[in-house]
């Protein structure tokens, strides 16, 4: 990626001239500016300004970065993101990007000219970058120096698992998605290893990483390999809708037969039927105190490092 360094060196002129021609302040000859100019279309130079405007505290503009908003739950967040934005003044800018390294950080170079107050981040690659200094905030993932808000992972799951198995599950499964980074959300297959530690239940799971988009096919070939499963807790409300629906092709009834409970719970707001037993996340209070920790560190004021969001267990159709 070219530096301020080398459209100074192939204009021919010094740093402090193209950091003018950038900013368009002070004087510059117009022999200069065409040099300056024609170098950085030469070297498809994108200033690197995100540190200094975050600084700047100017655009009211906030970006998020996203997977995909084609997941109900990430769909969710951006809504809840932008109306509680919009209270503050702030606009919304989304990313898309599916957890690819290069669209990333293309696109984190591509926010016009850095121009944005501050970032929510709800997935990352992991830039060789330092953030600990820059507003920046995220949704369940870590990132060293950053502060994270997140749900009640570990202890939520424990309790639907134990629920299943008060409903008498014997052969309770997992299925989820495993985060390519640090994050939170891994918690819940780690409370699906400790209550199989705990109860004896057979360890029956699919974990791993995956592309959203994929949980109906997944879902498939994980009960075609296990008909054993009458209890099943899964990392999501899609994979939950993918496994329903499976069981249903194959004339096979939830929950007289195989009981499902999800974590997200955002699903029931956007289907008739089923209504899932589910781990709630509670996406608005999530968004606001997304936002309200996003505002301190704009302000460079002192923010916890992790934030826990009590979910809620809403018992419905499915378990």
């Amino acid at each position: 990626m070219a530096s301020i360094h080398d459209v100074a060196k192939l204009a021919g002129v010094g740093t402090t001239t193209v950091s003018r021609v950038i900013n368009k302040k002070g004087y510059v000859s117009q022999e200069a500016l065409e040099k300056v100019n024609k170098a950085i279309e030469e070297l498809n130079y994108t200033p690197n300004q995100l540190g200094k405007n975050l600084k700047a505290k100017n655009s009211k503009t906030i970006g998020l970065f996203i997977p995909t908003i084609s997941h109900p739950f990430f769909s969710r967040i951006a809504h809840f993101l932008e109306d509680e934005l919009y209270k503050k003044g702030y606009r919304l800018l989304l990313v898309n990007s599916q957890g690819n390294p290069e669209k990333e950080i293309k696109l984190l170079n591509m926010i016009p000219t850095g121009q944005v107050d501050g970032i929510i981040y709800i997935t990352y690659y992991q830039y060789q970058m330092d953030f600990s200094k820059l507003p920046i905030v995220t949704l369940d993932r870590h990132i060293d120096g950053v502060p994270c808000i997140t749900s009640d992972n570990y202890e939520a799951s424990k309790k639907a698992l134990y629920y299943l198995k008060k409903e008498g599950c014997k052969n309770i499964a997992f299925i989820g998605g495993k985060a390519a980074t640090p994050s939170e959300t891994n918690k819940r297959f780690l409370a699906y290893e400790d209550f199989c530690k705990e109860t004896g239940n057979p360890s029956i799971y699919y974990y791993d990483l995956m592309l959203h988009g994929e949980e109906k096919m997944i879902a498939k070939a994980f009960i075609d390999s296990h008909k054993e499963i009458d209890g099943l807790f899964t990392a999501s409300d899609l994979f939950a809708n993918a496994c329903y629906q499976t069981y249903l092709e194959k004339g096979i009834n939830v929950p007289e037969k195989v009981k499902i409970v999800s974590f997200d719970g955002v699903l029931n707001d956007l289907i008739p039927e089923p209504k899932f037993t589910v781990v709630k996340q509670r996406v608005d209070e999530i968004a606001r105190e997304l936002v309200r920790v996003l505002l301190l560190r704009i302000d460079n004021k002192e923010t916890n490092q992790i934030e826990y969001i009590p979910s809620e267990f809403v018992i419905g159709e499915t378990a």
